[in-house]
């Protein structure tokens, strides 16, 4: 019975531990300056961030203009 209870709060600090980084800490990171021009960017261009393989984000550098990170 102990060890069902320690298996349940480490699955509830898990889920809290991903709730707040993604409530909380990935929308504070996306209004830093750097991260919003580029978003800002991404959108402006139609580019879904969400579909790219990782093998394209090298050359994004390449294509972005000057002044966007």
């Amino acid at each position: 019975m102990n060890n069902r209870r320690n298996d349940l709060l480490q699955l509830a600090a898990y889920v809290a531990g991903v709730t707040i980084v993604w409530c909380f800490v990935l929308p504070l990171l996306s209004r830093q300056p750097t991260i919003e021009r580029r978003l800002d960017w991404l959108a402006s261009e139609r580019i879904d961030a969400s579909a790219m393989y990782y093998t394209e984000l090298e050359r994004m550098e390449d294509w972005m203009p000057e002044g966007v990170e």
